[in-house]
């Protein structure tokens, strides 16, 4: 199975100089950990990484037992089907066999080397978390790739086909209190806390950039001040003044009547 994020994490590799048997450790038991939500154990299930050829291949070894006494699907597989793999197996023999494992798909990912990473992931299956499948209880899978990348952070997102939804998570660390999709244009404005500004934008605009490149939106972040201020009136809107005062105002530079009213 030859997935996104392995293609990925080839390219990390060949960035920094990481031990491979560690990182290999790392992503295989990002796979246990899906098997065991998806099947309750993964006792009987071999996750094998060849970074090399960035496949990773999943093995779940069963007991041939007569069609009849099938209790168990995930640790027994039936003798008529057995028969149907290999004609040599019998009631009693073991058979590893190729999962494919679908449930757990990487939508896109973007990346500053050396700096930082957003990975979007999407779970086919409701019963896992693709999140917490990467990174793992208190963040221990993504803290130990952390490591072995050199402090290098690491954002996992969520995806989603809702855009308004996708782009407030391609922002973290930044929370917006708002997105606002524009279809036509195909833009977003993301509404953020003042206090938080810096973070939706980043270290010269990193954040901004990279959360833009995953979510392929041209994203514009504002204050939450800003967006709440009141919209100066124009003096075009200025019902008790003539057409021509208008036109003479605006000529004038008086655009609205805020600033007319500044100006005295």
């Amino acid at each position: 199975m030859n997935t996104p994020i392995v293609e990925a994490i080839g390219q990390i590799l060949q960035d920094k100089s990481i031990d491979r048997d560690a990182f290999r450790e790392i992503i295989e038991g990002v796979f246990h950990a899906m098997i065991k939500k998806k099947y309750g154990n993964a006792e009987n299930f071999d996750v094998i990484f060849n970074i090399d050829k960035g496949d990773i291949e999943i093995f779940c070894e069963k007991e041939i037992v007569d069609d009849d006494d099938v209790a168990d699907p995930v640790t027994q597989m039936p003798l008529s089907r057995a028969l149907t793999i290999d004609g040599d197996l019998d009631i009693g023999d073991t058979y590893a066999e190729l999962v494919d494992i679908n449930e757990f798909e990487v939508m896109g990912t973007a990346r500053e080397a050396g700096d930082r990473t957003k990975i979007a992931v999407r779970s086919h299956d409701k019963r896992i978390d693709p999140v917490g499948a990467c990174v793992g209880m208190k963040g221990i899978r993504i803290q130990a790739v952390v490591r072995e990348l050199g402090g290098e952070k690491i954002d996992i997102i969520h995806w989603s086909a809702d855009p308004e939804i996708f782009v407030k998570r391609a922002m973290s660390p930044a929370t917006p209190l708002l997105v606002v999709y524009d279809s036509e244009a195909q833009t977003a404005t993301v509404v953020v806390p003042d206090d938080q500004i810096q973070f939706a934008i980043g270290k010269r605009g990193q954040n901004l950039r990279l959360a833009s490149e995953l979510t392929g939106i041209p994203i514009e972040p504002i204050k939450e001040s800003e967006y709440l201020a009141p919209e100066p009136l124009q003096i075009s809107d200025v019902t008790e003044i003539d057409e021509e005062t208008k036109r003479r105002l605006i000529d004038a530079g008086f655009e609205t009547a805020e600033r007319r009213a500044r100006r005295g």
